[in-house]
């Protein structure tokens, strides 16, 4: 009886540092971009939200990883009062260079080309993945 007890108090121990390792780091996703903390799922066309904006923090892109229709509006927040920058990466199916100095500074644009995009913020190095479809 003494030696089940201690099984399964070993494979109880085993179990919670699995779930605390899961659950306490961002995840990166294949293409760089990262979920939310607490959560395994990588940024694909499936798990992507559908907003209209994100914000941009020393935390990162919140949220980073998005879903718009083609021809749809999206927005850049500044959400603090240091610089950011967000640029997009090589293969993004166009490119342009979001500069927002200050809190609350908005950087809109149409997103016309259908494809996935990977923004980088140049002042922090997080990523997120918008994908125009």
């Amino acid at each position: 009886m003494g030696r089940m007890k201690f099984r399964t108090i070993g494979l109880l121990a085993i179990a919670a540092s699995l779930v605390t390792a899961c659950t306490s780091t961002k995840e990166k996703g294949a293409n760089g971009s990262t979920a939310p903390s607490g959560t395994a799922a990588a940024c694909t066309k499936g798990t992507a939200h559908s907003a209209p904006k994100t914000y941009i923090s020393d935390a990162g892109f919140t949220p980073s990883c998005v879903k718009i229709a083609a021809k749809s509006l999206f927005s850049f927040v500044n959400d603090q009062g240091k610089d950011h920058s967000a640029d997009t990466q090589p293969g993004s199916p166009a490119s342009f260079v979001a500069d927002l100095p200050k809190k609350t500074s908005t950087y809109s644009r149409v997103f016309k080309e259908k494809g996935t995009y990977v923004i980088v913020d140049k002042a922090t190095g997080k990523t997120m993945t918008l994908y125009v479809v």
